[in-house]
């Protein structure tokens, strides 16, 4: 058997040959880099009844990293083994954990004149890293070749289980030996992240270009895997989480300062553009839409929260107009999204995303609703009309050739979120207050756009009927 310590063993004996695809041959048992290891099969209790069908080659592969783990042994082989299992069931998130010990037992053990060791966490949970600020803000270069090693099989394992959570959690794991950026916020992920704890010391030019090229090669996979998956919620969570731990990297430059606006040169910035491409590619991604908040107006908000104390919540926040009373609101930049905003509902009227989105701008721009009257009336049938969706045949006439075609066009209701918008603008608007007008809002929501929610609206005409 392995040998034992009170500390992991490191075992440097990786396999000659690579496991065979078949499922039904034995591998480790006979392979003479194994004999060392008493294999510890699964006891299932008797009468099962419905015992899961693992392949022959699974179940063998499993006996041995119980034996492993048992051991607490960290060696190569491991490696090589938990990378079997994956490939075999890649969803096994104690294979995911274990192997990840096991690369911070080997960059940790490594004997190369980088002394890598200072910033690899001990392998045994009881113990701790002390390091200094410029230690916590420098990578050495053995141990960023080790996590791009890493990267680049992850990448491969990514593509062929695009709906897998366990790969982002190891991806996660592994950027996080990267140094902090100085520039972030604390993120609720690890006490590591705060503010506190946020090196104070420049990084060297050595480690500015391995974190740039990291940030460029990160921003490329992940633009291939959303072109696969566009609306994959692990992706998603991943690139928010990157863009808070690295936004001078990521997150355009931001400035309260009116004059220091960032609105007439935001759309240039890499990350907004990937998302612009985006949702031209596809206006109801929501995804999307949810990411272009947080890289524009969402990670500043969460700064803010983060920095007070006592703590205190977003909704606070937003009522009580703290970010305003701080001057931490770039108007401008308020203005230019919803201008935005607008441009893309004009083409899809119906898009929820968009008026979500929307929504969120004026809440963080503390824009009143009511200036939005005319563009949500835009929706509506001939003379504001709220009831009709009838579509007309019109005849154009092409100005270059001067030939004529029928087009069909829609002359009713373009929008229903415009309609529920409406009521709400009617009511609330001071200067042409028309609550006769919310309420017909509302009623035509029950009965003609939205009846599927008809006892929500009719809850909404009751309140509005009680002033």
């Amino acid at each position: 058997m392995a040998t034992t310590s009170s500390s992991s063993s490191v075992v440097l004996l990786p396999p000659d040959a690579q496991p065979p695809k078949s499922k039904s041959a034995a591998y480790y048992a006979v392979h003479p880099h194994w004999q060392d290891v008493i294999p510890i099969p699964q006891v299932d209790q008797t009468g099962v009844l419905a015992p899961i069908a693992y392949s022959p080659r699974y179940s063998e592969a499993m006996s041995f990293l119980r034996a492993l783990m048992a051991e607490n042994e960290v060696s190569e082989r491991a490696l090589a083994l938990t990378e079997d299992l994956i490939s075999m069931n890649p969803a096994h998130y104690t294979v995911w954990i274990y192997r990840m010990r096991i690369l911070k037992g080997l960059w940790q053990g490594s004997t190369s004149s980088d002394n890598i060791d200072t910033k690899i966490v001990e392998i045994n949970e009881d113990k701790s890293s002390q390091q200094s600020d410029t230690d916590d803000n420098e990578i050495k270069p053995g141990l960023w070749r080790n996590i791009q090693d890493e990267l680049k099989w992850l990448d491969e394992v990514s593509f062929r289980n695009l709906k897998n959570y366990q790969i982002w959690h190891h991806r996660h794991a592994l950027v996080e030996l990267l140094p902090l950026d100085p520039a972030g916020p604390a993120t609720p992920d690890s006490p590591k992240n705060s503010p506190k704890n946020r090196p104070t010391q420049p990084s060297s030019k050595a480690t500015n270009e391995i974190l740039s090229s990291f940030i460029a090669s990160e921003q490329l996979f992940l633009s291939r895997i959303l072109s696969q998956d566009t609306k994959n919620y692990h992706v998603w969570s991943y690139r928010q989480w990157l863009c808070a731990r690295f936004p001078s990297l990521l997150l355009p430059s931001y400035s309260s300062n009116a004059s220091n606006s960032i609105a007439s040169t935001y759309r240039t910035h890499a990350e907004v553009q990937a998302i612009d491409t985006m949702i031209q590619d596809d206006l109801r991604n929501n995804s999307a839409w949810s990411h272009r908040y947080f890289i524009l107006f969402g990670h500043h908000e969460l700064t803010y929260v983060q920095s007070q104390s006592p703590p205190i919540i977003l909704k606070e926040v937003n009522e009580q107009k703290l970010l305003h009373k701080a001057g931490l609101v770039d108007a401008d930049l308020v203005t230019a999204e919803i201008e935005y905003t607008k441009h893309e509902i004009r083409k899809a009227p119906q898009n929820g995303s968009t008026w979500n989105y929307l929504r969120g701008l004026l809440r963080h721009g503390d824009v009143r609703i009511t200036t939005l009257r005319v563009f949500c009336e835009e929706f509506l049938g001939p003379e504001g009309d709220l009831w009709t969706d009838q579509w007309v045949d019109v005849e154009l006439e092409d100005p270059a050739t001067k030939e004529t075609r029928v087009e069909r066009q829609e002359i009713g209701v373009r929008s229903s979120h415009a309609v529920e918008w409406l009521s709400e603008i009617y009511s609330k608007d001071e200067t042409a207050k028309d609550e006769a007008r919310a309420k017909e809002c509302l009623r035509a929501l029950a009965e003609k756009w939205d009846p599927i929610r008809k006892g929500y609206w009719d809850y909404k005409l009751s309140k509005l009927e009680e002033k």
